[in-house]
């Protein structure tokens, strides 16, 4: 008699034999509970061919698997692996699933403490912050179910999802998970070095695939849990991942969407990604950074409400300077002070990524404006044009008069900026001295007969320090412009001389 394709193989067979020649008499246990069961269905060892037959058999010792241990529920679970799909068809995969979500579901659920210990992981790419976790009272059966197919686990952790397990300890199984997966499949022995010989390159090949199946898998289930599951340091550590696993663009969309909800808890180091672009010879991913931003803002704001800032929460939040816009302003002014200097970043890019950020995440642009002034630094063959364009990212209003001083003694920013901010600041100053001596006016001490040039000066003291800044610091300030004022002046004129030779000489040529 020839069985093909009998589920368990030879085992299955010889356990089968056992029971028909020991008239129905066979011990079943956890062990072998799933391959008699597959067995008997691919068989047809129904009621119809016998009382108490192999599957009814099966099927009662199955029906106990609510008093089971956790461990006894996972051993035929794990035997289930090498049975699809009739281990499906029977449900014995899906009643083991069931039955384990439900007890890590009371485990994690239970009132002992959660506790975690994390650790760097780190190999061939840098994937510092990259965290993982050690079982704890409540998490102690995660390293058992790690030890799952990929398959299985995906069947797990949805089950767990759907029985309200904590998405915190589910992020964590998954981030541990995938580790343990990339190690044991090679992960930095295999990715560090280029295949040669064509029986290891087929090895290494899928090695890479499976690999990225795992990835990828990891990816869609920790999107499935809340977007606070998992910390935006883990996430930037498997997008490094993902780059070189070379995943689906859905992968990425996935990882850039979770990664951008809380970008605000990015740090600088988080968003230096390197370009892996054969198109772009920057350091620097820049393309990614925009589209987080994109994500962050979108998240921020309602898409409705995007050109009315004052009837949407990122309005209401973005006075606080703990504000999560405050926090990625800043951030994103810190990561273009130190891209930069990359000889190779276009102005496209540069201002593409600041102006991808609302006017109200930055109460000052000084931040900006060191980043715009390292810019210049390292691109001296930007035309006028392209300069004057990346110099109406400032807002004038918002830089400091430190910044502004640099900006009119600064050669790398074209004319037009400095003059810009020199009748900004006198016409600051103007209004200062005007609200002041408006103040004064309506004072019940003012008396117009007796009022000196000295008491402005001491009344202007007090009130520009109510309004603005000290008096005396505005009539320096004053002075200052003035000086650079007059200063900004005789530069025009020369640059107007230059202008009337260069066109008497371009003349001279045409003629």
């Amino acid at each position: 008699v020839l069985i093909h394709d009998l589920p368990g193989g030879s085992a299955a067979f010889e356990l089968v034999a056992r029971f028909c020649y020991s008239a129905g008499k066979i011990e079943i246990t956890t062990t072998n509970v799933a391959m008699l069961r597959c067995a008997a269905d691919f068989m047809e060892m129904t009621e119809e061919y016998g009382e108490e037959n192999l599957i009814r058999q099966t099927e009662a010792f199955l029906t106990n698997m609510t008093s089971w241990s956790f461990e006894e529920t996972l051993i035929v679970l794990k035997s289930c692996e090498a049975l699809s799909p009739l281990a499906e068809k029977t449900l014995v995969i899906h009643r083991c699933v069931d039955s384990l979500s439900l007890k890590a579901s009371s485990s994690s659920n239970g009132s002992s403490p959660m506790t975690y210990d994390s650790n760097v992981y780190r190999d061939s790419v840098d994937t510092k912050g990259y965290e993982c976790l050690t079982p704890s009272s409540r998490c102690w059966w995660l390293e058992d179910v790690s030890s799952l197919s990929m398959y299985i686990v995906e069947r797990v952790v949805k089950a767990m999802v759907g029985n309200k397990v904590d998405n915190m300890l589910l992020g964590k199984f998954l981030l541990h998970y995938l580790q343990d997966s990339l190690t044991l499949l090679g992960y930095s022995s295999v990715c560090a070095r280029k295949v040669v010989d064509p029986d290891e390159k087929i090895l290494h090949n899928y090695a890479h695939r499976l690999q990225r199946e795992v990835l990828e898998l990891v990816v869609s289930l920790l999107y499935s849990l809340d977007r606070t599951s998992v910390t935006c340091r883990s996430l930037f550590g498997v997008q490094r991942f993902a780059i070189v696993l070379q995943a689906n663009k859905y992968c990425k969309k996935q990882l850039e969407e979770m990664i951008g909800y809380q970008l605000d808890k990015a740090t600088l180091d988080n968003i230096l990604v390197r370009s892996e672009s054969s198109d772009s010879n920057c350091i620097y991913d820049v393309d990614l950074i925009i589209r987080l931003v994109t994500v962050f803002i979108e998240n921020q704001v309602a898409p409705h409400a995007l050109d009315n800032l004052h009837t949407t929460r990122l309005y209401r939040h973005s006075t606080s300077q703990k504000s999560p816009l405050k926090k990625v302003g800043r951030l994103i002014d810190m990561y273009l002070a130190e891209i930069a200097a990359d000889p190779n970043l276009r102005p496209s890019k540069f201002k593409a990524l600041a102006e991808a950020l609302p006017d109200s995440a930055r109460d000052c642009h000084n931040g900006l404006f060191s980043a715009l002034d390292i810019f210049l630094e390292a691109h001296k063959r930007l035309t006028e044009n392209d300069t004057v364009e990346l110099c109406k990212l400032l807002n004038y209003h918002k830089l400091s008069f430190e910044a502004c001083k640099l900006i009119t003694q600064n050669s790398r920013f074209p004319t037009t900026a400095a003059l810009q901010v020199l009748l900004l600041q006198q016409a600051k100053m103007r209004n200062a001295i005007q609200a002041g001596l408006m103040q004064i006016a309506k004072s019940p001490n003012h008396s117009s007969q007796g009022f000196i040039p000295s008491d402005i000066a001491s009344h202007n003291n007090m009130l520009v320090h109510s309004h603005e800044q000290d008096y005396d610091l505005v009539v320096q300030q004053n002075e200052e412009m003035k000086s650079d004022l007059q200063k900004m002046q005789s530069r025009v004129i020369e640059l107007e001389e230059v202008c009337k030779k260069m066109r008497s000489e371009v003349l001279k040529h045409v003629r």
